[in-house]
């Protein structure tokens, strides 16, 4: 990788997961359930196909598909959950926070930045230019933070914008038109008190 990704510190074994809920199902309850537990890095809510993304962190990544699969037999309304192990987790220099050496944020750090709305964008890509996608990439500050599934050969991108039409042009002329992206799906993040 070149000198201008920073690890953001994520231990070796660590998921993303999309977490689909029966719309007949008290949602705000597993949301605030999921977003309780100890090895839950971060937990969101999203709009689309998909309706929660939380990142899950435990010793190895067979315990991580077991905390799935405990997900889908304790949360009564969970149908499906879609896992991708993170191989990369790297954020761009002018987010290192304050310019100090501290750590760089998290997704959930960055909710707190001036940015109104956020989508995390899952794009499919031809690995063999991983390098080159993330070079492009890196120079677009609309892209908070991203990840890479070896596994899934998937790209996660947190994307910021004033609002979600802005966010739609970006992914059509900025991510989607790039040599190497083979498919791009969007889940807008949603304020979870929307649901009160």
């Amino acid at each position: 990788m070149k000198n201008n990704y920073f690890d953001i510190g994520f231990g070796p074994n660590t998921i993303y997961a999309l977490v689909k809920i029966d719309k007949n199902v008290d949602f705000i309850a597993i949301f605030r359930k999921i977003h309780s537990e100890g090895f839950c890095l971060k937990c969101q809510a999203i709009k689309g196909e998909y309706q929660i993304i939380v990142m899950i962190e435990a010793e190895t990544y067979e315990d991580c598909l077991e905390i799935c699969d405990n997900y889908k037999k304790t949360y009564q309304g969970i149908t499906d959950i879609k896992i991708m192990k993170i191989s990369l987790a790297y954020m761009e220099e002018h987010y290192l926070n304050k310019q100090t050496g501290e750590a760089p944020l998290t997704s959930d750090d960055a909710t707190t930045k001036n940015s109104e709305v956020m989508s995390y964008v899952f794009a499919d890509i031809d690995s063999t230019q991983l390098d080159k996608i993330l070079t492009e990439i890196t120079s677009h500050e609309n892209i908070l933070i991203y990840y890479y599934s070896e596994s899934a050969s998937t790209l996660i991108l947190l994307v910021s914008g004033n609002q979600f039409t802005d966010i739609d042009k970006f992914i059509r002329y900025k991510v989607s038109s790039l040599d190497g992206i083979l498919k791009v799906k969007e889940y807008p993040v949603i304020d979870i008190y929307e649901y009160k």
